[in-house]
C-alpha cells in the first residue's frame, strides 16, 4: 500500500548539503527535488527534478516548498524541512502524525527573536536583503489591508500541510503568486499577510517557543552558503526609513 505521507526538500545550486535522517519512519516516504543531485536514490531520498523551468535560483527552490499539492499529488499530507536540517529521532513524527489524527490543516514553528512582520521587514532592510523601495512599498500595502502588528512570524524552515485542501491550496497559490510576481523574494515576509488575509492561522508544531533549533529531535546546521554583508545605510536612508515605519518609535532602532 502507497503511503499517503511525504517528508520532502528542496535542494538548488549547492545552498545546502543533502542530509540524511538518523531516524525513519516506514510510514513516510522522502522525497528530495534538486536540479543538481542525479535522479534516483540517494540514501533514504527519492531525489526529483523540479517541475518548473527558470533561471531564477530562488524561484526554483520556491517552487516545490510553496505548492506541494502541484508536486506532490500523489500524497495527502506532506512536510517540507529545509536541507540544513536533520531528523534525530522518532519523536519528530510523533508530532506531525498529531497534526494529522486530530485534522490539522497546516502546522508551522515559530520565530523566536521576532512576533512581527514589521520589524522583520525592517531588519531584512537593514541587512541588506530587500530595497529601501521595497520596504516602503510592501509597508503601504500592509497598512492598506489592515495587517496587524504583532500578528505572529512563522520560520518556514518547517511545514506541515494537507496540501489537497481547498483552503490550503489556496494559501499556497498566492504565496507564491506574491514570490513570483513582486520583487520581494523573502517568502518569511510574505505568508503572514497571506494568512491574515485568507482568516487563516496555522497550528504551531511543536507548541509555543519551540522550533527547529532548539529541540532535541532535530538538528539545524547553518546553509553553507553565507550571505553578503551589507553595505552600510546612508543618513539619508536610515532618515526616510525612521518617518516611513516608525523603526524609532517601536525601538527598533
Amino acid at each position: 500500500m502507497k503511503n499517503a505521507k511525504v517528508i520532502y526538500t528542496s535542494l538548488v545550486g549547492g545552498y545546502d548539503e543533502l542530509r540524511q535522517p538518523l531516524a525513519v519512519s516506514a510510514d513516510f516516504d522522502y522525497v528530495c527535488f534538486s536540479d543538481s543531485l542525479p535522479v534516483g536514490r540517494n540514501g533514504i531520498w527519492d531525489i526529483r527534478p523540479i517541475p518548473f523551468k527558470t533561471r531564477d535560483k530562488v524561484l526554483l527552490s520556491r517552487y516545490p516548498k510553496l505548492l506541494p499539492h502541484k508536486v506532490l499529488p500523489e500524497y495527502d499530507y506532506s512536510v517540507y524541512m529545509d536541507a540544513n536540517l536533520q531528523i534525530l529521532d522518532a519523536t519528530f513524527y510523533d508530532y506531525i502524525n498529531r497534526e494529522i489524527e486530530s485534522g490539522k490543516l497546516m502546522a508551522q514553528v515559530p520565530h523566536l527573536e521576532r512576533n512581527c512582520v514589521y520589524q522583520e521587514l525592517y531588519l531584512c532592510w537593514h541587512k541588506g536583503m530587500i530595497s529601501l523601495l521595497d520596504d516602503v512599498v510592501l509597508r503601504y500595502r500592509l497598512h492598506r489591508m489592515g495587517m496587524p502588528e504583532d500578528y505572529g512570524l512563522m520560520e518556514n524552515n518547517l511545514i506541515y500541510r494537507r496540501h489537497g485542501n481547498s483552503l490550503v491550496k489556496k494559501i499556497c497559490e498566492d504565496w507564491w503568486k506574491a514570490i513570483r510576481c513582486g520583487n520581494v523574494r523573502r517568502d518569511q515576509l510574505l505568508l503572514m499577510p497571506i494568512l491574515w488575509n485568507n482568516k487563516f492561522k496555522p497550528d504551531l508544531l511543536f507548541g509555543e517557543n519551540r522550533n527547529a533549533r532548539n529541540v532535541s529531535f532535530l538538528d539545524y546546521r547553518p546553509h553553507v552558503i553565507k550571505r553578503k554583508h551589507p553595505s552600510p545605510k546612508s543618513r539619508l536612508e536610515l532618515y526616510l526609513m525612521r518617518i516611513s515605519n516608525g523603526a524609532e518609535r517601536r525601538g527598533w532602532i
